[in-house]
């Protein structure tokens, strides 16, 4: 994952594209601190959700817009948020 290609999208029009360039190198690293740190105070609850950093910097969407990331031999992720 390191050196994965990511896109971003808003409302159709790329606004990044990146190759690599995880703050930690590699996305599961900061995860997997986490998971270990955790792992004495009960561990990660089921259904929670778990960031890791960004490939894209940090960009901003606005109530109605849609917003597309993928990432190349990965997969992808869309969401809207509601205005």
């Amino acid at each position: 994952l390191k050196g994965i290609e990511a896109v971003l999208e808003i409302d159709g029009k790329e606004i990044v594209r990146a190759s690599g360039g995880h703050a930690a190198g590699d996305p599961l690293l900061p995860a997997v601190a986490l998971a270990n740190d955790l792992r004495g105070k009960g561990g990660l609850p089921a259904g929670i959700v778990v960031t890791t950093g960004t490939y894209t910097g940090l960009n901003r969407a606005r109530p109605g817009q849609r917003v597309a990331a993928r990432f190349t031999g990965f997969g992808s992720a869309e969401l809207s948020f509601e205005a």
